[in-house]
């Protein structure tokens, strides 16, 4: 199974949210923690250990991210698709697609 999780930067903390996992959010300091706590949170939402995971920021985090956590191999931009419906940050209801870029 394959779930996008979208990540968030606001105020200094980081949180996480998926639109495969309706009422699912996780918070932390830094992205590498988020990023650990997105990934265990997931499986254990799903009750699942065989998830492939989408990691997904907005496209203006990415020099930021490129900059300071480093670790990025790949950024790949796309608009976040949910079957039919465009997907915007923090607005699973199909407002206007922000771009997100998928990292790994």
């Amino acid at each position: 199974m394959t779930i996008s999780v979208m990540y968030h930067l606001d105020h200094d903390a980081w949180w996480a949210e998926s639109p495969d996992v309706p009422g699912w959010t996780v918070v932390g300091e830094t992205f590498a923690e988020i990023r650990d706590l997105a990934v265990d949170g997931a499986c254990f939402a799903l009750e699942s250990d065989d998830l492939e995971i989408r990691h997904m920021v907005s496209r203006d985090l990415v020099p930021w991210l490129q900059q300071t956590a480093g670790g990025i191999a790949r950024v790949e931009y796309t608009p976040l698709q949910v079957g039919s419906t465009r997907v915007g940050i923090g607005n699973p209801g199909g407002a206007p697609a922000e771009e997100f870029a998928t990292i790994t």
